[in-house]
C-alpha cells in the first residue's frame, strides 16, 4: 500500500463536503426552482453511483449501471441528461 493513494476503486469516489450555501448559490445567484430540481437529480445520480459502486446485489448493480451510463453519456443533449443539467447549472461536465 502506498501512503496517500486509495487502496480500492471506492477511494477514488470519496465525498467532498459542500455546504448548502455553496451548493445552492452558483456564482452569486440563487438557483431557480427548476435549477434546484436539476441539482437534486444530479446529486441523486452521483450518490447512487457512489453508494452502489461495489455492490454485489443484482438490483444495486442495476442502479449503479444506470447511474454510470447516465453520468458518462456524452452524446445526449436532452434537458435532463447529465450534460444538459451541467449546462443549465453552469457546471463543467468533465
Amino acid at each position: 500500500m502506498t501512503e496517500g493513494k486509495p487502496t480500492s476503486q471506492a477511494g477514488v469516489f470519496q465525498r467532498d463536503v459542500i455546504l448548502p450555501p455553496q451548493f445552492f448559490d452558483v456564482r452569486g445567484r440563487q438557483l431557480s426552482a427548476e435549477q434546484r430540481l436539476m441539482a437534486a437529480v444530479l446529486e441523486d445520480a452521483v450518490q447512487c453511483f457512489q453508494k452502489h459502486l461495489l455492490a454485489r446485489n443484482g438490483e444495486q448493480r442495476r442502479l449503479f449501471r444506470e447511474a454510470a451510463a447516465w453520468l458518462l453519456d456524452d452524446t445526449s443533449t436532452e434537458p435532463f441528461s447529465f450534460r444538459g443539467l451541467c449546462h443549465a447549472l453552469d457546471l463543467e461536465p468533465s
